[in-house]
């Protein structure tokens, strides 16, 4: 029988500590021969500041070859949404660039997350 994938999603405010706990549970458990992939809405370079990846093919040799890291972000997946919805390129630009649009994407609770998952 074929092993079953496990999705964990850590969630909260800013600060909280989500990317660090996400992770040492992801490093934990590549460590221990599992497959993980990271998927995250902050950018590489920020990861790589909050959890040095620097040396970790030296220090966990196992977890290396079993740890991936992507990066997604929520506004180019809700604009693939828009382009993908509007029969014209230049109506799906006007829409994106729109004051309406930027300012209902950042306040509209839950809607970047939504698209994220």
């Amino acid at each position: 029988m074929a092993a079953q994938s496990k999705i964990i999603v850590f969630c909260g405010k800013g600060g909280v500590g989500k990317t660090t706990l996400s992770l040492s549970m992801a490093l934990r458990r590549a460590q221990s021969g599992k497959r993980v992939v990271v998927v995250s809405s902050h950018p590489l370079s920020e990861l790589a500041v909050a959890v040095s990846l620097t040396g970790m093919a030296d220090m966990f040799p196992k977890a290396a070859s079993n740890l991936f890291v992507v990066h997604l972000e929520p506004r180019e997946l809700l604009a693939d949404v828009v382009r993908n919805n509007f029969p014209a390129n230049s109506v799906a630009d006007r829409v994106l660039n729109s004051h309406m649009y930027r300012n209902l994407i950042e306040v509209m609770s839950g809607l970047k997350e939504f698209q994220f998952l």
